[in-house]
C-alpha cells in the first residue's frame, strides 16, 4: 500500500516538465475509471452467464431478480469491504478533520457576531438587533458543539452560558459607552 502512494506522489521538480492538464488531474482518477470498467464488464458477463443457466431452467421474473439483489448483505458488497478496510488507515485524520471543521465553524459563528455588535451597535447605535443576531450565532455555534462533543446536560447549559455571556459583555458595553459618550445638543 506504501509503494502505490508513493508512485501516486509528485514532488516539485516533477511538475515543471508536465502540461497543465497533467497538473490538475484527480489523483487515482484513471486507475479507478479502468477498475470501474473492468468490473461493470465481468458483472455484465456473470448476469449473461447467469441469465443463460436460468433461461434452460425455468423461465425468471425481472422482479425475482431485484428482490434477490436487494436481500444481498450489505457489509458482503466488494466496495464497502475496500472502504472499511481503506478507512482503517485514514481514522486518525477523518477525527482531525472534524475537529478541524468544528473549531473553524465555531470560530466563523463567533467571528460572525462580533462583527455584527460591531456593525449594529458601535456604528449604527441598534443594541437589540444585534444582539438577537449574536443569540442566533451563539445558538448555532451551540447547537454544533452539543452534535460534535458527547457531553452531559450540566456542561452543555455551562457551555451555553459561557457562548453567550461575552458578546453579551461587549454589547453591554458598547451600548453604555454610547449612552455616556453622547454629547448633548444646544438647544436652539
Amino acid at each position: 500500500d506504501d509503494a502505490t502512494l508513493d508512485k501516486s506522489r509528485f514532488k516539485a521538480q516533477q511538475y515543471e516538465g508536465n502540461k497543465v492538464k497533467e497538473m490538475f488531474r484527480v489523483p487515482l482518477l484513471q486507475q479507478q475509471i479502468q477498475r470501474f470498467t473492468q468490473a461493470m464488464d465481468k458483472t455484465d458477463e456473470e448476469d449473461r452467464e447467469d441469465r443463460m443457466s436460468t433461461s434452460g431452467a425455468s423461465v425468471t421474473n425481472s422482479d425475482d431478480e431485484d428482490v434477490d439483489e436487494s436481500n444481498m448483505m450489505v457489509v458482503d458488497l466488494p466496495h464497502i469491504r475496500h472502504f472499511r478496510r481503506i478507512q482503517a488507515h485514514w481514522q486518525a485524520y477523518d477525527a482531525y478533520a472534524r475537529v478541524c471543521m468544528a473549531m473553524g465553524t465555531n470560530q466563523l459563528l463567533h467571528t460572525l457576531s462580533y462583527m455584527m455588535l460591531g456593525t449594529l451597535v458601535a456604528e449604527n447605535d441598534v443594541p437589540f438587533p444585534a444582539f438577537s443576531c449574536v443569540v442566533i450565532f451563539t445558538a448555532c455555534a451551540w447547537v454544533l458543539a452539543r452534535l460534535d462533543l458527547y457531553l452531559s446536560r450540566r456542561i452543555l447549559a455551562v457551555a451555553g452560558f459561557l457562548l453567550v455571556l461575552p458578546p453579551a459583555i461587549v454589547t453591554l458595553s458598547f451600548s453604555l459607552h454610547r449612552g455616556f459618550s453622547k454629547v448633548p445638543q444646544p438647544m436652539t
